[in-house]
């Protein structure tokens, strides 16, 4: 079995789209990358989640992060360093999920 992803670049770029559009005095605000679990109505599928996770329509394998808007600048950078880590604990949530 094998988990469908975004690639670093497009999800670097939704990242990037997102904190961008946050207001300076945000507070911290939570990123997810979520993947369907595999056979499940949702397997192929995933979704970037911004906020509270009370308003996620479905789970699956998951990554978060997250930005504070005070303290961190919206960089490519920093969107391309939050886009690896949701994509590492996605791929490792799946590998666990395997490995069961």
């Amino acid at each position: 079995m094998r988990i469908e992803l975004p690639t670093l670049a497009y999800l670097t770029d939704i990242i990037h789209a997102e904190i961008r559009s946050t207001s300076p005095m945000d507070d911290d605000i939570d990123i997810r990358l979520v993947a369907g679990w595999v056979g499940s109505s949702h397997e192929g599928e995933w979704t970037v989640n911004v906020g509270s996770s009370d308003y996620d329509q479905w789970h699956g394998h998951c990554g978060a992060s997250g930005y504070n808007p005070q303290s961190q600048r919206p960089s490519k950078s920093l969107a391309r360093e939050i886009a690896r880590e949701l994509l590492d604990q996605v791929r490792d949530s799946f590998a666990q999920s395997e490995g069961n």
